[in-house]
């Protein structure tokens, strides 16, 4: 469903899920608050951006097949991230560590109902 499209990864920690992403053939575009060293430096697939809380370094009009969110898990970033999520994303959002409680209830709050994929994460198809 997703080989050669281009996801966006909000939170890269070590670069496992950006990984993932690119065995199946995706580009990705990965996003973090702070300089990574990870397994896919060399990888021509990533694009590498280092942020802050203060600004998103991603056009406004810049559309991705998945929006993969799994940074900050606390409520209202996580809050932040989804309405991100659902500006960008054109096909599926997913999300990691979504039993944790800033991450579970700003999902309910935003009525997004996942499907459970893995240990811990889920995905939601947006309609269209």
């Amino acid at each position: 469903l997703l080989a050669k499209q281009t996801v966006l990864e909000l939170g890269t920690g070590m670069g496992d899920s950006a990984s993932w992403f690119i065995e199946a053939g995706c580009e990705v575009v990965t996003v973090d608050i702070k300089s990574f060293e990870v397994c896919f430096d060399i990888h021509a697939n990533v694009s590498k951006i280092v942020a802050d809380d203060r600004f998103f370094p991603i056009r406004e009009d810049a559309k991705f097949a998945l929006v993969f969110v799994d940074s900050n898990h606390q409520y209202e970033h996580t809050k932040y991230e989804i309405a991100l999520a659902l500006k960008h994303a054109t096909k599926f959002l997913a999300f990691d560590d979504i039993s944790w409680n800033g991450v579970s209830r700003a999902l309910r709050e935003a009525n997004i109902n996942l499907y459970g994929i893995g240990h811990d994460i889920g995905a939601f198809r947006l309609a269209g």
